[in-house]
């Protein structure tokens, strides 16, 4: 079963007495809980039955009171348990005891990011309830979900659009509709949600940025990557998350340049997880780079990643000389231009000497 199906299960299907919505989708689970809270409490009578209970908080003698209650002007009860794999071993003796005799008029959700199904009182819930796991969406799913949010808020959007959104929001879905409903405010009476909208909305964003700085820097456009990182640093974000996408974006480009001789871009994009869409930059900014100055880059981003973990006195000056030695050599128009190993050395060795003069606090 499929997330799809099982959303439809728990509008409209079979009624069961226990549900357990787990997985890492948060946004998704959140959705199934308020499907079923909707399908079996009238809102006018939500207040006197709804129990929402949290793991941690919950001993076994609440948790099996909250349980055998009856409903009030209603047929049916909700008890809402949140995070049970926090439960306690008081808390898990009451839940398997009320498993093995549920009432009828209460409807129990059990909801975690997740649980260990081997523990006793778990593994008998699979037997007795409808259990589903909301995973994060593969890439094919996920854009089938965009277009239908977007078909069900009456616009339309191109796959540039699709693609671009899903890059720049790690495939987050609650990331996700929150830029759509900014792009929709955005667009007013227009119809088709385009790439532009998408840049445009979605510019002040952290994510988004970051994928212009990784860009930049692949592409060695330095003047463009000091004025992002400028920005960045200005807005308080903090020097060592750069770092880390930065490094995460240097590995896969020197990646991309190892496979692209042993392996199809099909292959490629499946092994290091990069859309197609999105790989013919990649191809092209691992080009850009040297062997040589694929290690200059990492020993300069490990050596500011400490600086900046020591603290430094002026770490926007950290971050634009960390910048300026990784896209320091420019790519002329009529072939590539690298820097020697022995500039590569000596620019690395200043950097060290001059960073810890004038910048260690």
């Amino acid at each position: 079963m499929n997330y799809i199906d099982a959303l439809k299960v728990i509008k409209s299907g079979k009624p069961y007495p226990i549900y357990v919505i787990v997985g890492e989708e948060d946004y998704l689970r959140e959705e199934a809980i308020n499907f079923l809270i909707k399908r079996f409490i009238n809102k006018n009578t939500i207040d006197f039955n709804l129990d929402i209970l949290r793991g941690e908080d919950t001993n076994g003698q609440l948790l099996y009171n909250r349980l055998i209650s009856f409903p009030l002007i209603s047929e049916k009860r909700c008890v809402l348990l949140k995070g049970a794999g926090e439960l306690n071993a008081d808390g898990k003796t009451a839940l398997k005891m009320y498993v093995k005799n549920p009432v009828e008029s209460t409807v129990l959700i059990i909801e975690s990011d997740k649980v260990d199904s081997r523990e006793k009182v778990f593994s008998e819930l699979k037997n007795k309830s409808f259990w589903f796991e909301f995973k994060r969406l593969y890439p094919k799913q996920l854009s089938f979900w965009i277009v239908n949010y977007i078909v069900e808020r009456g616009k339309k959007i191109s796959r540039e659009a699709i693609e671009t959104l899903i890059e720049m929001t790690d495939s987050s879905l609650r990331d996700i509709t929150n830029e759509i409903e900014k792009v929709i405010l955005y667009m007013g009476e227009r119809r088709i949600i385009n790439k532009e909208d998408i840049l445009e909305i979605t510019g002040g964003s952290k994510l988004y940025n970051i994928f212009e700085l990784m860009n930049a820097v692949g592409s060695k456009n330095l003047t463009r990557s000091i004025k992002i990182v400028n920005k960045m640093l200005e807005r308080g974000e903090k020097p060592s998350g750069i770092i880390v996408m930065l490094s995460r974006h240097i590995t896969l480009l020197l990646k991309v340049k190892e496979y692209k001789n042993r392996f199809n871009e099909d292959e490629i994009s499946k092994k290091l997880d990069i859309r197609k869409y999105f790989l013919k930059d990649y191809l092209i900014q691992s080009e850009n780079f040297s062997d040589s100055e694929f290690e200059k880059c990492f020993n300069c981003l490990l050596h500011s990643d400490i600086l900046a973990k020591r603290g430094v006195k002026n770490i926007k000056l950290l971050m634009n000389i960390l910048i300026f030695l990784i896209t320091g050599s420019e790519v002329s128009k009529n072939g590539k231009i690298f820097d020697s190993e022995e500039d590569i050395n000596k620019k690395f060795e200043i950097f060290r000497e001059l960073s810890e003069v004038y910048l260690v606090r």
